[in-house]
C-alpha cells in the first residue's frame, strides 16, 4: 500500500469511528425501513446494498 493510499485509508477510518461513536446504528430501524410513497424511481434501501459477500 502506497503513502497516499494508506492516508486516506487512516483518514476515512478515523471519520468512521468519530462518526459511530456519535450516531450508532440502528440494526431494527434499519430492518425495519421503508420508501416514503413520494419516494422517486431512483431512491432504494442501500442498507441492502452493501459490499458484505464472503466471495474471494
Amino acid at each position: 500500500m502506497g503513502l497516499k493510499t494508506g492516508l486516506k485509508s487512516f483518514l476515512v477510518r478515523r471519520r468512521m469511528e468519530k462518526r459511530n461513536k456519535k450516531d450508532k446504528l440502528d440494526e431494527i430501524a434499519c430492518e425495519l425501513y421503508e420508501l416514503s410513497a413520494d419516494a422517486g424511481p431512483d431512491i432504494n434501501n442501500s442498507y441492502y446494498f452493501s459490499p458484505h459477500s464472503r466471495r474471494p
